[in-house]
């Protein structure tokens, strides 16, 4: 799997950081899906904006890659961090109007 996704980047494949990526990605989504079953808007509210500020880092840096060499993961993880950022941005704006 790893050989297959860094074939889809400007990236070499390399075990040992994509495995990291992997614990780190296991990490994030059990503490969002306890953030979400949490009663705390404000809490939901800041998870949300790391999702934001993670997925505008993360984009940019697959921009960077699809400037570089249009690749498939590239241009798909671009285009899915836009939608994130703007998704959760307009989510934050419309959990703050209803707090």
């Amino acid at each position: 799997m790893p050989e297959w996704t860094a074939h889809g980047t400007n990236w070499t494949s390399e075990l040992h950081w994509q495995r990291e990526i992997a614990y780190f990605d296991l990490l994030l989504s059990t503490a969002f899906m306890w953030v979400a079953r949490q009663d705390d808007t404000a809490l939901k509210i800041k998870a949300c904006a790391a999702i934001v500020c993670l997925s505008l880092v993360l984009g940019l840096n697959h921009l960077e890659g699809w400037l570089a060499a249009p690749k498939a993961f590239h241009i798909i993880f671009t285009l899915g961090n836009l939608l994130a950022v703007v998704w959760g941005s307009g989510a934050i704006l419309f959990a703050k109007k209803r707090v």
